[in-house]
């Protein structure tokens, strides 16, 4: 009798994920900015996928503020929920993996450079890790 014959077929391995490290440096200063006071702002500039965007850099809750407000002056149904969204406990969840680390930075009166386009923003929020440089001020307009 003949036995069959098997195969042996190994597995490729499971893929690794990595994820970008933020800068440490700007992670100091976005959380300091937070526990000086809810409304500081700073002028800043990011290099951000080919382009340079530039603003003040805000808190997470003045951002929040300005956005839900913005949204509610095109959409008052839209406004109500985001407003109870960002209310609730759940919200805290994208900003921080419970390491008191902040993930995104939060700008206002953004503005986008990329070439010789110069494109006005207002509101801009971007994960911390994206963040491909960074300086402490903002170009002359």
């Amino acid at each position: 009798m003949i036995e069959p014959q098997t195969e042996v077929v190994e597995q490729a391995p499971e893929p690794v994920v990595v994820e970008p490290i933020p800068d440490y440096y700007l992670l100091v200063l976005t959380k300091l900015l937070e526990s000086v006071s809810e409304d500081s702002s700073i002028g800043i500039s990011f290099n951000v996928s080919g382009g340079l965007v530039y603003g003040n850099l805000i808190t997470r809750g003045v951002w929040q503020k300005l956005w839900v407000s913005q949204v509610s002056e095109a959409n008052d149904f839209v406004g109500e929920v985001l407003t109870q969204i960002t209310q609730s406990p759940e919200d805290d969840a994208d900003e921080d993996d419970g390491d008191g680390l902040v993930r995104f930075v939060h700008l206002k009166n953004a503005t986008y450079v990329s070439g010789d386009t110069r494109y006005r923003m207002g509101l801009w929020r971007a994960p911390l890790a994206h963040i491909a440089g960074w300086s402490n001020s903002t170009p002359n307009e």
